[in-house]
Order: structure tokens, then C-alpha cells, then sequence
């Protein structure tokens, strides 16, 4: 079994060097070219092979085709090829050396006259005044693109804090806030619309509150004293005292203008 598979793997390898051998690969490439229609009639005709021998046999049995002509265009492609490459490739490396070295004689140095050089520094000082001309042209653009913008945020924001004004004046029924928030909810806004529309303390605040809202006195200090911790009440006094007037923050009236805007849009949908 050995002496088999030796054989074999010998075979295999001899085969293989004369397919790889430049002449013997350039002879079978070439009789392919010459002879393809009978390759092809051999491979894809639907005659009996009997038949497809024959008329092999009679119509490409010429010695030019299957012999001369391609072992000429063997010899051809085996030696006179490579020497041609060769021949090509020394001559475009030498063409690319005189383009190199021919490089520095159209740059060479030289000096400037003196009318030479003021002509260059004037066309610098020229240039350069014209590219600052453009840019402070371009800073002037911007920067009254900039104020346009500028005036328009701070007149939408305008629009917006009117409009967050006229919607924090706006009275819902009180069935529709409790349908609409939560307790604690309720709550916050009934403490923050008290200080939108009346100018009041913390303490006066507890007394008119607990007759509106059913709820014990510390409850309402810890709604207070979390409205404010949370930005949205402030003293508008300088000093902070108990009797100081207390007034709602933009947060404030944002917060008043969401608890309303979620109040509406649950009685719509």
C-alpha cells in the first residue's frame, strides 16, 4: 500500500514540475489558443464520441496547428518575453532616474534683484490687505448675524414668558384640576397660584389656605418650605424674615403654566 501511494505522489510530482516548467506551460497555453475549436467540439458537441474522434482526426490533424505553430509561440512567450520585460523595465527605471535627476536644473536657486524683490514684497502686502479686508468683512457679517439672532431669541422668549403669564392668569374650574392632577399636584398649585395673584407672606399664606384645602397645618408648611427649596417661591424682600413678601420664581409660573397645560389636555383627549 505504501509502494502505491510512493508511485502515486511521484507521479503526482512529476507532473506537476513539467506543467509548472516555463516552455512546457507556454506550449500548452499556446496549442489551446490554436486548436480551441477542437477542444471545444470535443467537450460540448452532442455527436457520439466515435464521431467527435473522427472528424478530430480528419480536420485538426495538421502538423502546423498542433505542433510548429505552437511550440513557435512557446518559444516566443518562454524566452523572448521575459528579455522584453526586462528590456522595458530597465528602460522605464532609467527614464524615471533622468526625470529625477533632471528635477533641480529647472528650479534652480538664484537670487533676487532688488526690483524683483520689492515687486514680490508689494504683491505679499497686497494680498494680505485684501485677505483682511475680506475677513473683516466676514467679522462684520457674523457679528450682525450674531445680534440678529440674539434679538430674535430674546423676542421669542418674550412671546413665551407672555404667553406663560396669560396662562398662569387663567382660572380652570376646580373640577377639572381634580380630575386632572394628583393630591400632591393640586397642591403645589393651589400654593403657587395663591402667591402668583396675591403679594403675601408664609404665615398669612397657611391661614387662607387651610380654609380652601382641607389639610393640616404642618402639610402645608412642608408643601411651602419644598416649593421653595425647589426654586420656585423667593422673598422678594432683601432680608429674609417671616413677614417678608413672598413671590413665585419663572420656574414657578412654568411649573403653574405645566400643571394647567396637563389639566387641558387631559379634559380634551
Amino acid at each position: 500500500m505504501s509502494s502505491t501511494q510512493e508511485v502515486f505522489h511521484s507521479i503526482k510530482g512529476s507532473i506537476k514540475d513539467k506543467i509548472n516548467h516555463p516552455l512546457l506551460g507556454s506550449f500548452i497555453i499556446s496549442w489551446f489558443f490554436f486548436n480551441w475549436k477542437a477542444v471545444y467540439f470535443m467537450l460540448f458537441s452532442d455527436n457520439d464520441s466515435v464521431y467527435k474522434l473522427k472528424t478530430v482526426s480528419n480536420i485538426y490533424s495538421d502538423i502546423w496547428l498542433n505542433l510548429l505553430f505552437p511550440l513557435f509561440s512557446a518559444l516566443i512567450l518562454g524566452f523572448v518575453l521575459p528579455w522584453a520585460t526586462a528590456l522595458f523595465t530597465r528602460s522605464a527605471a532609467r527614464a524615471n532616474e533622468f526625470y529625477l535627476n533632471s528635477q533641480p536644473l529647472h528650479y534652480k536657486k538664484h537670487s533676487l534683484t532688488i526690483e524683483e524683490s520689492n515687486k514680490l514684497r508689494d504683491l505679499y502686502l497686497t494680498k494680505d490687505t485684501e485677505t483682511q479686508s475680506k475677513l473683516d468683512e466676514y467679522r462684520a457679517e457674523l457679528d450682525k448675524t450674531i445680534e440678529e439672532c440674539k434679538s430674535r431669541i430674546i423676542n421669542i422668549k418674550d412671546k413665551y414668558n407672555k404667553k406663560y403669564l396669560l396662562l398662569a392668569e387663567c382660572k380652570l374650574e376646580e373640577s377639572l384640576i381634580k380630575s386632572s392632577l394628583v393630591p400632591n399636584q393640586q397642591l403645589n398649585l393651589k400654593i403657587l397660584q395663591h402667591f402668583f395673584d396675591n403679594l403675601s407672606d408664609g404665615n398669612s399664606c397657611y391661614v387662607i389656605l387651610e380654609k380652601e384645602i382641607s389639610l393640616p397645618n404642618y402639610e402645608l408648611r412642608n408643601a411651602y418650605e419644598k416649593l421653595r427649596s425647589l426654586g420656585y417661591l423667593v422673598d422678594l424682600a432683601d432680608e429674609e424674615h417671616d413677614d417678608a413678601p413672598v413671590g413665585v420664581t419663572n420656574e414657578g409660573i412654568k411649573y403653574i403654566c405645566d400643571m394647567k397645560n396637563q389639566a387641558i389636555n387631559h379634559s380634551l383627549n
